[in-house]
């Protein structure tokens, strides 16, 4: 299935920071409770501009440290080059591959059998 680099790349990028932003989320409950913001909803109420002050501010310091490490990253790895991507060496599976593959399947199941 081919999908256009449009489409993949915001996507992989999108994927990329959900675990940020759930680690992120975890830090910033926890330094909520140290300044006794109550980060719940009830809280929200209660102390409207404490609460946002406590979740915005360090969640869009972060959203723009990631954005800028991710894109540093894809920039290194060649995303702006327009060029397709080539293998400078034909890869094959050789004698030694197959080898250890068998091996590998032997162990696993005789390490399942007994």
């Amino acid at each position: 299935m081919k999908v256009s680099q449009k489409v993949i790349i915001p996507l992989t990028v999108m994927i990329r920071y959900f675990p940020v932003v759930f680690e992120d989320w975890k830090n910033i409950k926890d330094s909520m409770r140290m300044r006794d913001v109550s980060p719940t909803f009830w809280g929200f109420l209660k102390n409207p501009s404490d609460t946002i002050e406590c979740i915005y501010v360090p969640m869009l310091m972060s959203a723009s440290k990631v954005s800028d490490e991710l894109s540093a990253a894809a920039i290194t790895r060649g995303i702006e080059n327009p060029n397709p991507r080539i293998c400078m060496v034909k890869m094959k599976m050789k004698f030694c591959d197959y080898l250890s593959i068998s091996l590998m399947v032997i162990v696993i199941v005789l390490e399942v059998l007994m």
